[in-house]
């Protein structure tokens, strides 16, 4: 049995999307294939014996219409920019619609004579006086490093609307405001969402209704907070959607809400459920986990979604009656998008021994397998996890997991995820996969910040990152030792982004670790809260007040407040296009820990996002795995530094 090496995800081929018609005879996957210097998008149609994929071509984004008639989807153009291209299914033929900057979000009218999707389109600076210089870029909008490309490059993300019968284009705008989520009710009207005030750093969305023969939208103010996954019931009278009132920012339960799309009226369907609708799982393979949807029953009755327990995400059935919940799908696994069509749900997802998988769920509750992916335990040896319990913040048992090493075990590492409100889950963890391999025993737990155990402790990190957080991640790592004899070895901490920051705190709040890796981290939330994409908005919930309004609070839950405390070996591994977490942030840490004596030293990755880890460039991902080992070698082997 083959064990994993670094570079055994150039052979992964992960599903991103589903699509399918009503009556489910066109079933549409795209797969993501890496391919050693490049990762390639294909799409594949599930095959008319219902069990095999058949290669349909390049493309990715794909769109069936509900007829089943129409494939619309995007292919790589020039300059950046995608192609959106249409086929018909029957005769084969394609039509080239144009290409766009930043497509998304594609979506049929009824009859799927015409469409929609939102693009990137620029629109006037403001003041409109702004002298336009050749060698000066301006700034005018908070979110100045939006929609993933850098500084703000003059783009509103603008929905296009494309006649199919007439050919006619035109582009829906609701000024200096980026739109989102386009959906047809019936073939006339479209629901899509923005936030209506400026500037647009808010996160209460509201819900735009547009008749395409009119100029003027009609808006309905949502709960108060983001909003999000519509879905447009069979009778059209209602768009579902996933939403929450802001209350505790990222930490509040989102829960589904129902629009009555002739009123205005909208009401909760999941209120007093202790769980936040949607999958909140940190993946290390490249799967993203909003490409769900609200799907619903024929009849309107009920509606499908994901909702993240402890580590699992299953796929659920909310009655929109009353509220009431059950499950479709139980297991030890973590889906990542499910389709109905007809009586018939399709759905992806992963578990901790295999990275990939397609099922159909029928309605008697059949579960059947369509395709696995490259990584599973047929062909490799892989390890499980073994769960164990520990004490949390408020007294409570807590469940963390242990995966064992294949063979002689080196030591132990703590993996701290992201966020702070996702979560680990049970699907497969390349990282984890790697370092079981190579001898390292890999422990994870969700502490106090985290989704998937209730509202309560999703709260339990506000105004204090580096406290209820690191009491639980030391209680865990103790439980875990003696839970599995671990005592005697030599342990290591590693984290990216949020874990990053953890990973600082927790090296310069205790020497229990013979190394650390910390990865897209932060040491300073004062200075990140302005150079960040998201982290001015901490002040709304994670941290007290503004960073202006509170310095001092910021600077006390700051990793480089506690350098000189220091004393563990630290690897950074940053990429230097990261927007959520600059690199500014590892060089201000690095600068300060070298000023002050302590061993560390900081990667680079060019041209690399904050999405490295799971979305970098293969070479990328590759050297990184590589880096993984060398250090962990370099520091465990005997439990302390060695040259």
């Amino acid at each position: 049995m083959k064990k994993i090496e670094a570079d055994t995800f150039l052979n992964m081929e992960i599903p991103l999307s589903l699509s399918c018609s009503r009556d489910g005879r066109q079933v549409f996957v795209s797969f993501r294939k890496t391919e050693h210097e490049k990762y390639v998008s294909l799409i594949r149609k599930l095959g008319p014996d219902g069990r095999t994929f058949i290669d349909f071509g390049e493309g990715a984004m794909q769109t069936v219409s509900g007829d089943g008639t129409k494939l619309l989807y995007v292919t790589a153009g020039e300059d950046g920019r995608q192609k959106l291209i249409i086929r018909d299914l029957e005769d084969g033929k394609e039509v080239f619609l144009g290409e766009y900057l930043r497509i998304q979000e594609l979506s049929f009218s009824e009859d799927g004579r015409k469409l929609v999707f939102t693009a990137a389109f620029p629109l006037c600076h403001e003041p409109e006086d702004l002298p336009m210089l050749s060698e000066v870029q301006w700034i005018d909008r908070v979110k100045f490093k939006t929609d993933g490309v850098g500084l703000f490059d003059g783009t509103y993300r603008q929905i296009g609307v494309y006649d199919l019968e007439s050919g006619s284009f035109s582009i829906i705008s609701e000024g200096r405001r980026d739109l989102s989520e386009p959906k047809f009710v019936g073939n006339d009207r479209i629901l899509y969402l923005a936030i209506p005030v400026d500037p647009d750093n808010s996160d209460d969305f509201h819900l735009y209704s547009r008749e395409l023969a009119q100029e003027k939208s009609r808006i309905w103010e949502g709960p108060g907070g983001p909003i999000g996954h519509l879905s447009v019931s069979p009778d059209q009278k209602y768009a579902a959607c996933i939403a929450h009132d802001n209350q505790y920012w990222e930490a509040t339960n989102f829960k589904i809400y129902l629009f009555d799309l002739e009123t205005g009226a909208f009401r909760c369907l999941t209120d007093g459920y202790d769980r936040s609708v949607g999958n909140y799982v940190i993946n290390d393979t490249g799967y993203d986990r909003n490409q769900y949807s609200l799907e619903w029953e024929e009849d309107g009755s009920a509606i499908d979604t994901l909702i993240t327990d402890g580590y699992s995400v299953n796929l659920y059935q909310v009655s929109t009656e009353d509220g009431s919940i059950s499950p479709i799908t139980e297991g030890k696994q973590v889906l990542f998008s499910a389709k109905r069509a007809g009586n018939v749900i399709y759905a992806f997802g992963s578990d901790e021994v295999t990275d990939a998988k397609i099922v159909e769920i029928r309605k008697d509750g059949t579960v059947s397998s369509l395709w696995k992916g490259e990584i599973t335990e047929e062909n490799y040896s892989l390890s499980r996890s073994e769960s164990f319990r520990y004490e949390g913040y408020d007294g409570s048992s807590r469940e963390g997991l242990y995966y064992p090493p294949q063979g002689e075990t080196k030591g132990i590492v703590l993996d701290i995820h992201g966020g702070p409100h996702y979560c680990h889950g049970y699907d497969l963890s390349y990282d984890v996969q790697l370092l079981t391999a190579k001898g390292y025993g890999v422990i994870l737990c969700n502490p106090a910040g985290s989704q998937g155990s209730g509202e309560k402790l999703a709260r339990a990190s506000y105004h204090d990152w580096g406290g209820k957080d690191y009491r639980e991640l030391l209680t865990c790592l103790t439980a875990a030792q003696e839970a599995f004899s671990l005592e005697g070895l030599p342990a290591a901490v590693m984290g990216g982004s949020y874990g990053g920051f953890m990973t600082n705190w927790m090296i310069s709040h205790t020497d229990c670790f013979a190394c650390a890796i910390s990865e897209r981290s932060t040491c300073n939330r004062y200075s990140q809260a302005g150079t960040s994409d998201c982290a001015f908005r901490y002040g709304m919930f994670e941290f007290d007040g503004a960073a202006w309004e509170n310095p001092q609070h910021y600077m006390e839950h700051s990793p480089i407040s506690y350098v000189k405390d220091v004393h563990t070996p630290v690897l950074l591994i940053h990429g230097d296009r990261d927007m959520n977490c600059p690199i500014s942030q590892s060089e201000e840490w690095y600068s300060a820990l070298k000023m002050e004596g302590k061993e560390a030293y900081l990667a680079v990755f060019k041209g690399e996002y904050h999405s490295l880890t799971g979305k970098g460039r293969p070479k990328s991902r590759l050297d990184r795995y590589q880096l993984l080992i060398w250090w962990l070698d370099r520091y465990m082997t005997k439990g302390e530094a060695y040259v």
